[in-house]
């Protein structure tokens, strides 16, 4: 059995990761790698219409755990949200319309037919690179509080996965 130098290893390593264009630095023998990989953010605006406003993004429970990274829109820090079903809010100080951009691992947004959610929600504004795991019920009655929601293009990027039913059944049963 032929064995590989450690140098060997670390050296074929470094030409991989540099030759897939993943960031990464080198301090004196441990190396660290970013998780940015350019990735398109799921941007969409919503609308506080009074002071200290809260929005809440619904999120249901999935085959996958939730790992993003939230930019708000008004100037505060990205954060960082895990778990099984975060709900991630936030409160805003002003009135007014923010565009609000997800990126990580963000398997469903689900509205199911809150129209306190569905008010909010002002328009989708680019689908990213977000995975879909699942699109049922994700939008449902935001077409009927705010019909110009929809007004981009639905994408088959980050829908490729999704069953034909999946995407029906993102308005099902609220849709007049």
């Amino acid at each position: 059995m032929k064995t590989i130098s450690y140098s060997l290893l670390i050296a074929l390593i470094l030409y991989v990761i540099t030759f897939l264009g993943i960031p990464f630095t080198a301090n004196a023998g441990a190396f660290s790698f970013t998780a940015d990989h350019n990735e398109k953010p799921f941007i969409t605006t919503w609308l506080t219409t009074l002071a200290n406003e809260t929005v809440t993004i619904p999120t249901a429970p999935s085959d996958s755990e939730y790992d993003f990274t939230i930019d708000w829109g008004d100037g505060s820090d990205p954060e960082t949200i895990s778990g099984d079903d975060p709900n991630p809010s936030h409160t805003y100080a002003d009135p007014g319309e923010y565009q609000i951009e997800i990126t990580g691992t963000f398997p469903r947004i689900f509205l199911d037919g809150n129209e306190d959610y569905a008010l909010h929600l002002q328009s989708i504004d680019q689908w990213g690179d977000i995975q879909w795991e699942s699109m049922e019920g994700a939008f449902a009655v935001a077409s009927i509080a705010n019909p110009s929601v929809f007004d981009s293009v639905i994408p088959l990027g980050g829908l490729d996965a999704l069953s034909y039913s999946d995407v029906v059944k993102m308005f099902e049963d609220k849709v007049t």
